[in-house]
């Protein structure tokens, strides 16, 4: 099957309004390893998840147990996960996660189905304590910026590096924010956290604001994180 060149997605992204090259679609179970290793692959140099896996030599298989896993605990019972797939291939190249104001709704057996004992004996209970510990910095992070704990949390944005800078990302946050407010629209408020100073500058200009930025401690380490926003209007169209 032909493959499409980076330059050819960038000039038929010009000159195309309606009729773009790649679909979003909902994450199925059998996408779920192709995805995990797409986020460890944009991922893995990430600051802040260097701090749970300290072995560059484990850090690899640590960080796609943990994006399996949350892929898994994410859309197991609900779709929250949504991929994008050009039209011409088939191929994800890119994903994103929106989580509700509550979170996910989970089980007993939903955890019993991960593995974490066998993640334990593999990368040790205190790189499972510091994915819990981080999680929870994270959250109460930008409960504090945003001032409330209402609004819907978009994470794990990636678009693969090779198909950056061709717009994907941009019309994948549209589709995010348009989704969101045709299917929420009691609440308004959209929050995410990043801690590369790229993302800030591509989220602005999708609308987000930054409100908050900073070191957070972490055991003997510390990590640089951004918090951003973005509020819907009523009338906004997102195209």
């Amino acid at each position: 099957m032909r493959r499409l060149s980076l330059g050819s997605i960038q000039k038929k992204e010009k000159d195309m309004n309606n009729d773009v090259l790649y679909d979003i679609e909902t994450l199925q179970t059998i996408d779920i390893p192709i995805v995990a290793q797409i986020l460890v692959d944009s991922f893995e140099t990430n600051p802040c998840y260097s701090l749970i896996f300290r072995s560059k030599e484990k850090r690899r298989d640590g960080l796609f147990w943990l994006f399996k896993t949350n892929l898994f605990l994410l859309n197991n019972r609900q779709s929250s996960t949504y991929i994008v797939r050009l039209k011409s291939t088939g191929d994800i190249i890119g994903t994103y996660s929106f989580v509700p104001p509550n979170g996910v709704k989970t089980r007993f057996a939903d955890y019993s189905a991960i593995g974490i004992t066998k993640f334990i004996r593999q990368f040790g209970f205190n790189s499972l304590y510091r994915i819990l510990r981080l999680d929870n910095l994270n959250k109460r992070t930008l409960n504090k910026a945003m001032q409330c704990s209402t609004y819907w949390y978009v994470s794990m944005v990636v678009i693969k590096k090779e198909f950056r800078g061709t717009g994907i990302g941009s019309y994948a946050i549209r589709h995010c924010l348009q989704n969101f407010k045709d299917s929420c629209p009691d609440v308004t408020i959209i929050g995410l956290t990043t801690q590369l100073p790229e993302n800030v500058i591509f989220y602005s200009k999708s609308g987000f604001e930054q409100i908050n930025e900073g070191k957070i401690p972490f055991f003997k380490d510390s990590y640089y994180n951004y918090s951003l926003k973005y509020q819907i209007k009523d009338n906004e169209k997102f195209e």
